[in-house]
């Protein structure tokens, strides 16, 4: 990450978790990409987005996972 994407992710005051703005920053580069024509074709800039996305849904169930208290010792 470079200091000034930085400067903006600590700025960006939200009451929730904000794992998802280094994630839209990705989108916005993939689509960017296919539209200078670094990404060959559209079924390659979709497969990237899925890959995006799926490792957007395991941030997402990680979070989950930490709102439920586990307890460390079992009787």
């Amino acid at each position: 990450m470079l200091e000034s994407e930085r400067e903006k992710y600590v700025e960006l005051n939200l009451k929730y978790n904000k794992y998802f703005l280094p994630i839209q920053w990705c989108y916005s580069l993939l689509y960017e990409a296919r539209a200078q024509g670094k990404i060959g074709a559209d079924v390659m800039l979709n497969e990237l987005i899925k890959s995006v996305g799926d490792f957007r849904r395991g941030l997402g169930q990680l979070c989950n996972f930490d709102w439920v208290p586990i307890p460390l010792v079992y009787p």
